[in-house]
């Protein structure tokens, strides 16, 4: 780990001896040592790892470095691409306290952000900002003469998840905005070409029958051969697996629809239209849900839909509360903002439906003194 340390702008060394970490993840080390080669300066990077394997501070480690200790910028210097919002609410908090570290400040860009926000932005210096494709095509509609300014000194565009934009007609989106982007700063720059370095993140790039040189050419489609994909092997944690099986499920109507809606969720009362009632197979399934996960730290939950995640994240806060775990609140990731100070936790549910743009919610709670 020393070796790795060393390589990286002081206070991000404080920051990581600061956590307590005995060694980097793999895919740390292999970034650190990676990006910040001279010889590889032109080259872009695609981070393959498991979830949860420090992707996020893989990449931001080394090219935060990069930046110190130069001043900050009144432009961006690191652009985050994130396919999801609530991904993007999610990473805000660990990417500003590495950007404090380097003192560059970290802005969000998506449909949900406040106009507060928005104008805090424009008044301060910039320095990382996270945002999805939507948003950053709302820029060059919207302000297509600001571009330039506002990305003049952009060292580098970090793609999240970038398996979701295969085969996908947001891929085509994606790469042609990044391609505009550098168009756009080599005019800016009076240059011939402007490369700004693409780091790709992804869970399953190196999965078997994964084409790497189809993924190599989806993120440099002009210049392939020089992007370099970086999958260091893990130690594997055995992985417990269980099934549980519920069966009742009720129709439910749609309105104005031919079609039911089929759910274990509960049934509209005839006399009361606003309430539910949960059906026995709810509560069995909320009950085996805490059981699960109430002895671990954090547990990610998937739902069918918006509906059944609220539904679930409530029912679980009630069942921390009877288990003495107070102070459990919903958060919902991509419409509401987490509170500035959060208690520390024993216990942490997230319940998330399925889809592409999935409204987040956070069980959190810790255990009452005894």
């Amino acid at each position: 780990m020393k070796n790795e340390l060393s390589k990286l702008a002081e206070p991000l060394q404080k920051w990581v001896k600061s956590q307590g970490w005995k060694t980097f993840r793999p895919i740390q080390k292999a970034a650190i040592n990676t990006l910040l080669d001279e010889d590889n300066k032109d080259c872009d990077f695609i981070l393959s790892a498991t979830t949860a394997s420090g992707k996020t501070e893989a990449a931001f480690l080394p090219l935060l470095t990069k930046l110190y200790p130069g001043r900050p910028r009144p432009s961006y210097e690191i652009l985050y691409i994130s396919p999801l919002k609530a991904l993007i609410n999610d990473m805000t908090e660990r990417v500003t306290k590495l950007a404090k570290c380097v003192n560059r400040s970290t802005y969000r860009r998506h449909g949900d952000i406040s106009a507060k926000e928005r104008a805090e932005e424009k008044s301060r210096s910039r320095g990382i900002l996270l945002t999805t494709p939507e948003s950053l095509e709302a820029q060059f509609i919207r302000s297509p003469e600001n571009i330039g300014f506002v990305f003049a000194d952009l060292q580098a565009i970090i793609v999240d998840e970038i398996h979701a934009y295969f085969e996908s007609p947001r891929g085509p989106q994606l790469i042609s905005l990044l391609a505009r982007l550098e168009s756009v700063l080599a005019e800016e720059h009076g240059v011939a070409d402007r490369r700004i370095r693409r780091v790709g993140l992804s869970a399953t790039v190196s999965g078997t029958g994964v084409d790497t040189k189809a993924v190599k050419a989806f993120l440099r489609p002009q210049d392939p051969d020089r992007v370099i994909i970086l999958c260091p092997q893990e130690s594997k944690n055995p992985i417990d697996v269980h099934l549980k099986v519920f069966l009742e499920t009720k129709e439910i109507p749609r309105p104005g629809k031919k079609s039911v809606y089929r759910s274990p969720l509960a049934i509209v009362s005839a006399e009361n239209k606003g309430l539910y009632e949960q059906q026995q197979v709810v509560r069995e399934i909320t009950r085996s849900l805490f059981e699960v996960f109430k002895d671990y730290e954090k547990g990610l939950i998937f739902t069918n839909s918006r509906r059944e995640t609220e539904l679930y994240a409530d029912l679980l806060n009630r069942e921390a509360r009877k288990a003495k775990l107070v102070d459990g609140t919903v958060y919902r990731g991509c419409r509401v903002k987490a509170p500035k100070e959060k208690a520390p936790l024993s216990g942490a549910f997230r319940v998330e439906p399925g889809g592409l743009e999935p409204p987040t919610s956070w069980v959190r709670s810790r255990r009452s003194p005894s």
